[in-house]
């Protein structure tokens, strides 16, 4: 009974054994020389396989880690501590090491070897050398570098230059640290590729030996009296410029030269531009031909001699442009604007800047034209569309037309923009030197807006003005759509205000009238006036007191329709007394035309005269006890 205990423990004991021991279970076929793999995880029965080629395989196959480490004696790190070539610790060989022969090629590494991370790849035994190759991303990178057929000198010293030693690019030589003058192409060195200097410095050497240039500091030598010199072995300085010992004075005055046209140019092709001290003596040339607009501006009297005189002269020709001016004296032009072929004269007396007049521009002939934007500026020359060079009234351009400029017998043309809304009003009267008859149409063969505010008229043509109204100028589509008056104020306005004695307005377009209220008028006429309607005109939405008004001995031919529109209203077409006269030459449309009210009777009284060429206004007409109407002018009633 005991015996049989005793080998059953000793079966137990066995048993446990052999469960904590396993052998290592093989999977698959094996290679020589490839390395074992475990298969899964775990702690109970191990199994390894083959881990494959280099050509790698499915997922599984192929090991995932591989660690290298040095072993040595005491604590690491243990350079050196590698058997392979150059004590390199991981090596690849394409041969084996005991083939003498032919030998065998290596490549090793080691995280530290020969003094730090090694590389090595060589050829042993009877090997050839090959080089060493890098391909990313199928590029091929080689080592050693080679340059193709170049030869260089046996020594070199670091740091030096290479330069080219023959004319085939295969040969080149140690240069040295510095490269010389006759090395460097010409502009192969621009001013961006040198360094920073000192402000207001020349390089330069002012010693009095071969030295490397140096910063040599400029003095301010900016005074038309001024001259820069040269000092030897010292550098740059200013000098006065004074008068030579055998003249004893200039202008009566002795010493330093100023104060004198030296006849010299300035020449400025564009802009903007400022006059500076350096001007002094000179002609500034502002363009040569084309060269447009842009402002000149004149300085205070700061840095410059106390008699200083300068000459400015426009010399544009092929592209009339005229220049802005800002800073000049008001005495010059009240323009602001140096017109082409024009000179003015700056000169410094008593510590202010004196200008001459250039007098009235001298218009070439068959430049008419101004034009009026409200988007542009009155300080603009007002001699080409678009705001960048229109005037910003109508007023303006008025201005340089007729009384800055000598048009030599033509009409001067006042464009306005079409597509934008004009507020300014415009007023013509007296008899400017330029010319007395002004013509204004839409600049194009378009209509444009004119709604001025307040009690002002739109248009006022007062004594002795004439004016062309030519809506049709270029195209039978030109008009103008108008309102003034717009606080209603008074009766006598309109958006077309005529005043004064020997006022003559021609009008040829289509013209829209908007009144502002019961106070507003279509045509307001209170002196001498004589103009001539020749197209008619529409009332626009909105109710006023009379289409036509005339007083005060005035007189209108009037051709074309006289009608209303949608949501227009009015007192009358007509209203004359004062001894004025009016031509019907076109029926009025029909009263229903005046949407919003029939039109009601016109008045004629005052010793006024309407000549009806049997026509009646829309509305019909009532005659006080002195006025007088008649069927045409050989009427023996007229």
């Amino acid at each position: 009974m005991i015996k049989r205990i005793t080998l059953a423990l000793l079966a137990l004991a066995f048993c446990a054994q052999a469960h904590a021991q396993q052998t290592v279970l093989q999977s698959g076929a094996w290679t020589p020389g490839h390395a074992p793999q475990y298969i899964g995880s775990g702690s109970s029965q191990p199994v390894l396989q083959d881990s494959g080629t280099a050509a790698g395989g499915a997922a599984g196959v192929g090991l995932s880690e591989l660690g290298v480490t040095v072993r040595g004696v005491g604590t690491g790190p243990f350079p050196n501590g590698g058997t392979g070539p150059y004590f390199a610790n991981v090596c690849d060989y394409d041969g084996p090491v005991t083939n003498v022969t032919t030998g065998y090629h290596y490549l090793c590494f080691s995280a530290n070897a020969q003094g730090g991370g090694l590389i090595a790849y060589g050829a042993a035994g009877g090997a050839s050398q090959l080089p060493l190759s890098m391909i990313v991303n199928g590029t091929t990178y080689q080592f050693p570098f080679t340059l193709s057929g170049i030869v260089g000198p046996g020594t070199t010293v670091i740091g030096d230059f290479v330069c080219w030693n023959n004319t085939v690019g295969t040969l080149v030589s140690d240069c040295g640290a510095l490269i010389n003058t006759a090395q460097i192409a010409n502009s192969a060195v621009t001013n961006a590729k040198l360094a920073n200097m000192t402000s207001n410095t020349v390089k330069g050497n002012a010693t009095g030996s071969g030295a490397a240039p140096t910063d040599l500091a400029m003095p301010s030598c900016s005074s038309a009296s001024n001259a820069l010199i040269w000092t030897t072995n010292t550098g740059f300085g200013c000098n006065s410029i004074v008068v030579p010992a055998s003249v004893t004075s200039i202008n009566g005055n002795s010493g330093a030269i100023t104060g004198v046209d030296t006849n010299t140019l300035r020449t400025v092709t564009s802009g903007p531009d400022s006059i500076v001290p350096g001007d002094c003596g000179k002609t500034v040339l502002l363009g040569t031909g084309s060269s447009g607009q842009w402002t000149e501006t004149l300085p205070g009297v700061a840095g410059f001699d106390p008699n200083c005189q300068i000459t400015v002269y426009n010399g544009d020709t092929t592209v009339i442009a005229g220049k802005r001016l800002a800073g000049f004296p008001a005495t010059m032009t009240s323009s602001g604007v140096l017109f082409p072929g024009q000179r003015v004269t700056l000169k410094l007396v008593n510590g202010v800047w004196t200008a001459d007049n250039p007098g009235r521009w001298k218009n070439p002939l068959g430049l008419t034209k101004w034009y009026v934007n409200p988007g542009g500026s009155d300080a603009n020359d007002c001699l080409a569309t678009g705001t960048a060079r229109a005037c910003q009234t109508a007023q303006a351009a008025l201005t340089r037309a007729v009384y800055l400029s000598d048009n030599q017998a033509t009409t001067p043309i006042i464009n306005m923009a079409c597509g934008v809304t004009h507020s300014a009003p415009l007023g013509l009267g007296g008899i400017p030197l330029g010319t007395q008859l002004v013509q204004l149409s839409p600049d194009g063969n378009c209509s444009f807006d004119w709604f001025t505010g307040a009690v002002n008229p739109a248009l006022t043509i007062g004594d002795l003005a004439e004016l062309d109204l030519n809506l049709t100028f270029y195209g039978s589509s030109g008009g103008m759509r108008c309102q003034g008056n717009i606080g209603n104020a008074t009766f006598t306005s309109g958006c077309i205000y005529f005043h004064g004695p020997s006022v003559v307005m021609d009008m040829e377009g289509s013209y829209t009238w908007f009144p502002s209220g019961g106070n507003d008028n279509g045509f307001f006429c209170d002196g001498y006036c004589q103009p001539i309607m020749a197209n008619g005109f529409t009332q626009g939405a909105g109710g006023g007191d009379n289409m036509i008004y005339m007083s005060a001995g005035g007189k209108m031919t009037q051709s074309g329709v006289i009608s209303g529109s949608t949501g227009a209203a009015i007192n009358r077409v007509y209203r004359l007394f004062g001894g004025a006269m009016l031509i019907m030459g076109t029926a009025n449309a029909s009263a229903t035309t005046w949407t919003a009210g029939n039109p009601g009777n016109s008045i004629v009284s005052g010793n006024s005269l309407i000549v009806l060429n049997a026509l009646l206004p829309a509305g019909g007409i009532s005659y006080g006890a002195s006025a007088v109407h008649c069927t045409n002018l050989v009427d023996t009633a007229c």
